[in-house]
């Protein structure tokens, strides 16, 4: 791809992932994709009912679509993507992109599925689907709005009742439909950090050492400066001149799951994520 670069940043939803691209965008020689894709990395394998697509989907035809969409934003040598359904299916994303480098950012479980307990519940953002639609090939448009754009009115509509038809906000792991249907939307949020911080591990271990890195967010949000010099010399981006750009970074998010968490919700995730939690150092 012409010495071009990709940087892959892989992290659960609310991890931090867009604040982390946001500020790679910010340095010189790197762009962004400014939207999650996932209509892209999609691309040929439209039908699965998740997102948890395996190498062996990958085909030269799908390869082909997916570099031409990335391509229309790739202005700069280095090109940062973060989608975070990519969590799910870190082997496809490598074998579709080998050289590609994979930037695994994590944060505390309780703050990720506290904030994200609030998306799922909350009213749709019909300004960022819109920019996102105006992002679609044209091919795609139609097909993508009518997915979506179901889900979004489902939100609307019966956003606090938890069912078949709830609709999943972020990755969709495979069975999420089904715990939907037992459970209630909390713990299915806490399960859902769970599967894709799981997957990501492992689907990580089997890219070269050279070409993955790991974030903690707490770590980035306490010193970003010197983490940001840090990820970009990874990225093959200039250290020297790492730039904040202006963008500001708040440190009053850290520890916040657990104090806006009742009693009742705590034990609830807990149940859930509480080994992981333990696994990482949390």
């Amino acid at each position: 791809m012409n010495r071009q670069e990709l940087v892959v940043l892989i992290g659960a939803a609310r991890s931090g992932t867009k604040l982390l691209r946001d500020c790679l965008g910010r340095q010189e020689g790197a762009t962004v994709v400014p939207y999650d894709v996932n209509f892209v990395w999609r691309m040929g394998c439209e039908n699965s009912a998740h997102d948890e697509l395996p190498p062996t989907a990958v085909s030269s035809r799908n390869r082909k679509q997916i570099e031409k969409q990335l391509q229309r934003w790739w202005k700069e040598p280095v090109l940062v993507e973060k989608t975070v359904s990519n969590t799910l299916r870190v082997p496809y994303v490598y074998s579709l992109f080998p050289d590609a480098r994979f930037i695994h950012l994590l944060r505390d479980g309780y703050d990720v599925v506290e904030s994200s307990y609030r998306q799922w519940i909350a009213r749709p953002d019909w300004r960022y689907l819109i920019g996102k639609l105006r992002a679609l090939p044209p091919a795609s448009a139609p097909r993508y709005a009518l997915r979506v754009g179901g889900q979004m009115v489902r939100r609307q509509f019966n956003c606090q009742s938890p069912g078949p038809t709830t609709p999943v906000w972020g990755p969709v792991y495979e069975g999420v439909f089904d715990d939907l249907r037992e459970l209630e939307v909390l713990p299915v949020v806490a399960r859902q950090w769970r599967r894709c911080v799981d997957s990501s591990l492992s689907g990580l271990v089997d890219v070269p050492e050279n070409q993955r890195i790991e974030v903690r967010y707490e770590e980035f949000v306490a010193d970003p400066l010197s983490q940001l010099q840090r990820i970009c010399a990874f990225c093959h981006l200039d250290a020297s001149q790492t730039t904040l750009g202006g963008l500001e970074i708040r440190t009053s998010e850290r520890g916040k799951g657990r104090l806006a968490l009742s009693s009742e919700e705590l034990l609830v995730v807990q149940s859930e994520i509480e080994p992981l939690q333990r696994l990482l150092g949390y």
